[in-house]
């Protein structure tokens, strides 16, 4: 699997997500969801700065792809620009 930040200008203010787009190399054609792992890092935190991803992806069945939205949240905070990374993980 690989991963892309297909839409990486997220923002608090006007509120704009973020998106990853987990892809396979050929459609799943396993019966069922496939379940990508995946670990965030970067200088912004979870839960304050962002809402909390769950850390797995699952791709459907017959399809190639999904996505992770990254949605911000906007606080009363003037900040500097902050970065979130998301990788993928083993297991």
């Amino acid at each position: 699997a690989t991963i892309v930040a297909t839409d990486a200008a997220a923002s608090e203010s006007p509120l704009g997500t973020g998106t990853y787009t987990v892809s396979l190399d050929a459609a799943n054609g396993t019966g069922s969801a496939i379940t990508v792992n995946y670990a965030v890092s970067g200088t912004a935190t979870s839960g304050s700065d962002f809402t909390a991803l769950s850390g797995t992806v699952a791709i459907p069945n017959l399809a190639s792809s999904a996505t992770i939205t990254l949605t911000p949240i906007n606080d009363v905070l003037v900040e500097s620009p902050e970065t979130v990374v998301v990788t993928l993980s083993t297991g």
